[in-house]
C-alpha cells in the first residue's frame, strides 16, 4: 500500500472513512485495516497514541496512523468517547468479522492464532481474556493466580496486573498463540519463561542419545543456578564439542584429545574470550557433571590480552551529553555515568530502587547475582524529579515500548553511539566506557581504590586496579627523563 494516499480520519462520523487497502508483503497479497486520527498536540496524548498497536505519525498527512484492531478501537473509545454507542458497535462488528479475524490471525503466532487481553469498563480491577477455546489454552488461563470465569462478562477474567499478563503470554506462546495487550503483542523472551521451556529450547534438534547427555548437562547448570546467559553459552559450546566427538566414549576422552580439539578451535581465529568459554564448558562437563578430578583436565588456556579501559575526558563527556535532547535518554545516560552503572543495570532499575531522601540507588541482582548500594548524585535529583513528572513511570524506572517491559539494552547502546558520533568523539568507546570513566575520574579525585571496588561491585581488587594505569593523576606524577634534557 502506498501510505502517502489520502487516509481516513476518526474525527469524522461516517463509517465509510475506514478503508481496506491491499499491501504487498513478502510477495503475498494481504489486506489490512488502517485508522487515522487528528487532534491538537498535547504531550500526554502523544504518549497514549504511542501505546497503540502499529501507531506512527504520518508527516505528509499530518495525522496518526494505526492498525484498525479491536484493541485500538476500544482504547480510543475509552479515552475520547468519540463514537455514539451504536456507531461504535458497528465499527467493532467490522473489525471482528470472520474475514477480518482470519486476516489478522494469518500473521500472529506459529499456528496463526492470537488472544487478546482487554480492559473492561465495568470492572476496573479485571481484564478479560479473549482466546481460542481449547483444552490446552483453557488450562493455560487456569494457571494464572486469581483467574475466574464470569458468566456476566461471557468469558475468563484475570486480575489487572501486567506481570500476570506477561505470565499468560508465556503460557500461550508455548501453545503457538500470540497474546495482545492494549493492541501490542506481548513478546516474551526465553529468559523470562519457566526453566522447562528454556531447557526445551536448548535441546532442540538433538538426536536421542545426545539429548540425554545435554539434558544432564543443562540440569546441573540450572540446578546450581547459573545465569541464563552463561547456561546458553556453555550449552552451545558443549553441543559443538559433543558433535565433534560423538556420544560414544565421551566420558573417557584423554586430556591430549581435548587439548587438540581446543587447539583446532584456536586455529579458526575465534576470540580469546570465546575460546576460554569453550574450555570452561568442557571442564564443567568432566569436573561437575561427571565429577572427575580436576587434575586430569588441566587444559592449557590462551594467553590473556592486557587491554586497558577506554576513558572519556570531562570535555568529551560534556560534548557528548550536550547532543542528547530527549529527557528520558538524558536521564538514562546521566545516571549511568553519575553512579558507574552497567547498561543492563540502568535498564533494570525500578522506581523503588531510587531513594531520594538517602540519595542512594539500590542495584539489584547485577552481574554475578549480586546487589549493591551506590550513591545518587545530588545533581541528578532535579532531573529525576522532572523525568518522573513527565513520564510517570510505574514499576520500571525506564519503561520500554512493550507494556510492562524495561527499556531495551540495545536501544540504549544505540543512543550512546549516535550521541558519540554527533559529538565528534573519535575514541573507541562504548556505553560501558561511562562506567570506566566514572571509576577513573573517582581515582583521579583521590577516592580510595578499595571504595571504588565496592561502588563498582568488583569481586577482585585486581579488576579495579586497572584504572590506575589510565589515571591522569598517576601519569602526571611521573617526570619523563626527556624533560631534563632541555631544562
Amino acid at each position: 500500500m502506498n501510505k502517502t494516499k489520502s487516509l481516513s480520519v476518526l474525527k469524522q462520523t461516517s463509517l465509510s472513512n475506514i478503508e481496506i487497502e491491499p499491501i504487498t508483503h513478502r510477495g503475498e497479497k494481504r489486506w489490512a485495516l488502517y485508522l487515522a486520527i487528528k487532534l491538537a498536540y498535547q504531550r500526554e496524548e502523544v504518549v497514549f497514541l504511542r501505546t497503540l498497536e502499529s501507531a506512527y505519525w504520518h508527516k505528509a498527512e499530518g495525522c496518526w496512523i494505526m492498525k484498525a484492531s479491536e484493541g485500538n478501537l476500544l482504547a480510543l473509545q475509552q479515552r475520547y468517547e468519540y463514537w455514539e454507542q451504536s456507531d461504535y458497535e458497528k465499527l467493532k462488528g467490522i473489525l471482528t468479522t470472520p474475514e477480518n479475524n482470519s486476516l489478522a490471525n494469518a500473521s500472529s503466532g506459529p499456528q496463526g492464532l492470537c488472544a487478546r487481553v482487554v480492559a473492561q469498563p465495568t470492572l476496573e480491577d479485571w481484564l478479560k481474556v479473549n482466546f481460542p477455546y481449547r483444552v490446552d489454552t483453557i488450562a493455560a488461563v487456569k494457571r494464572i493466580a486469581g483467574r475466574r470465569y464470569s458468566k456476566a462478562e461471557g468469558g475468563w477474567l484475570i486480575p489487572n496486573n501486567i506481570q500476570l499478563v506477561k505470565e499468560l503470554a508465556g503460557h500461550f506462546s508455548d501453545l503457538g498463540v500470540a497474546l495482545y495487550y492494549q493492541g501490542v503483542k506481548i513478546a516474551i523472551g526465553l529468559d523470562r519463561r519457566d526453566w522447562s521451556t528454556r531447557q526445551k529450547h536448548l535441546l532442540k534438534e538433538l538426536e536421542t542419545n545426545q539429548e540425554s547427555i545435554v539434558r544432564a548437562y543443562t540440569d546441573l547448570l540450572i540446578g546450581i543456578r547459573y545465569s541464563w546467559s552463561t547456561i546458553k553459552t556453555y550449552t552451545a559450546c558443549f553441543r559443538r564439542y559433543l558433535e565433534h566427538f560423538g556420544e560414544e566414549g565421551l566420558a573417557g576422552r584423554k586430556r591430549e584429545e581435548i587439548q587438540d580439539y581446543c587447539n583446532e578451535l584456536a586455529k579458526s581465529n575465534i576470540a580469546l574470550s570465546t575460546l576460554n568459554q569453550h574450555i570452561n564448558a568442557i571442564k564443567f562437563y568432566y569436573e561437575k557433571v561427571l565429577n572427575q578430578p580436576r587434575t586430569v583436565y588441566e587444559l592449557k588456556r590462551p594467553r590473556k590480552n592486557s587491554r586497558l579501559p577506554s576513558v572519556l575526558s570531562a570535555g568529551e563527556l560534556r560534548r557528548l551529553f550536550a547532543t542528547i535532547e530527549n529527557k528520558k535518554h538524558q536521564t538514562m545516560v546521566y545516571i549511568a555515568y553519575s553512579a558507574g552503572l552497567r547498561v543492563s543495570e540502568v535498564c533494570q532499575l525500578q522506581t523503588r530502587d531510587i531513594d531520594l531522601e538517602r540519595l542512594t540507588i539500590h542495584v539489584v541482582n547485577s552481574k554475578g547475582s549480586k546487589d549493591r548500594i551506590v550513591p545518587l548524585s545530588p545533581a541528578m535529583v532535579s532531573l529525576l524529579q522532572s523525568y518522573v513528572i513527565d513520564y510517570q513511570p510505574t514499576a520500571w524506572l525506564f519503561a520500554g515500548q512493550a507494556p510492562g517491559e524495561p527499556y531495551s539494552v540495545r536501544s540504549l547502546q544505540t543512543i550512546f553511539r549516535r550521541a558519540k558520533e554527533k559529538a565528534g568523539v573519535r575514541k573507541a568507546v562504548t556505553f560501558h566506557s561511562l562506567r570506566h570513566s566514572y571509576a577513573t575520574h573517582l581515582l583521579e579525585s583521590g577516592t580510595d581504590v578499595r571504595l571504588i571496588q565496592e561502588l563498582l561491585g568488583h569481586s577482585d581488587i585486581k579488576t579495579t586496579l586497572r584504572y590506575t594505569h589510565v589515571s591522569q593523576r598517576t601519569l602526571q606524577s611521573i617526570r619523563s627523563p626527556f624533560d631534563d634534557l632541555f631544562s
